[in-house]
């Protein structure tokens, strides 16, 4: 798969083989071709860990994979609402919704806010079956009673707690140094003057909007703006204590009562 927004590139398959010939051979029957994954594939996209990636990395496909599992999930929901208590509709809700809505979640937020909404809209959807609520019913005070984020809330939860286990060495050796400070990628010495803002992630550039929201570019731009404004929770160690406080700070920010004109 070639990963590109350019048409010409697109348009023009790479003739790409396996050879199975060895070094003294020349059977073209040993050459297997590969197919190039495009928009008129069968299937345009490769399944890789679960992720669906088209070759605009728009992730439109496994949006569509995502909104058809937690339409199979509101079904089960409207049809056992009237047989169950509300905890064990919050219990289905996430099990059959909230798995689907979280995995993965870092890399495929990255896509249009469209493609969001469509997901976003079925979530509200499950969160007024499990709490019994008019189609119709303001979500905030549901989420908030339930203790449930919102979509957006919960892309933004799980992009903090990633870049928190990176800023306190919980990821991967793989990991190290993926996003260094000012200080490190200006190499600056012992020698060379202290800046304000060398131990602050330094942000990659972006040349295209669409790019700007991929996690190399959008991740450290996020832990940035959360460390200058919430310092004292930016610096806990703990993931449990640092997940807690943070979910409860978002959920703060719901409102319980809206009065409706």
């Amino acid at each position: 798969m070639i990963f590109s927004s350019n048409y010409a590139v697109k348009n023009d398959p790479i003739a790409l083989f396996i050879d199975n010939n060895n070094e003294d051979q020349n059977d073209p029957n040993l050459k297997l071709p590969l197919t190039q994954i495009n928009k008129l594939s069968p299937k345009p996209y490769i399944k890789f860990l679960g992720i669906l990636l088209d070759p605009d990395l728009s992730f439109k496909e496994h949006i569509l994979h995502i909104s058809s599992q937690i339409s199979k999930g509101l079904f089960f929901l409207r049809k056992s609402k009237n047989l169950f208590s509300q905890h064990c509709l919050q219990s289905i809700y996430y099990t059959l919704i909230h798995s689907y809505l979280t995995y993965g979640i870092n890399i495929w937020s990255c896509t249009n806010t469209s493609n969001l909404n469509q997901i976003f809209k079925k979530q509200k959807s499950a969160i007024r079956i499990v709490c019994d609520a008019k189609f119709n019913a303001h979500t905030q005070p549901l989420f908030k009673s339930l203790r449930i984020l919102p979509l957006v809330d919960l892309i933004y939860y799980f992009n903090i707690c990633f870049m928190q286990n990176y800023h306190q060495n919980h990821l991967p050796e793989s990991f190290s140094n993926y996003w260094p400070t000012n200080r490190v990628f200006r190499n600056a010495t012992n020698d060379d003057l202290l800046l304000r803002n060398d131990f602050n992630l330094h942000l990659p550039f972006s040349r295209l909007k669409s790019t700007s929201l991929f996690p190399f570019f959008n991740l450290p731009r996020l832990w940035t703006s959360f460390y200058s404004d919430l310092p004292s929770l930016s610096i806990i160690r703990n993931k449990v204590e640092f997940k807690v406080k943070l979910k409860d700070h978002l959920l703060s920010k719901l409102q319980s009562n809206i009065r409706c004109d």
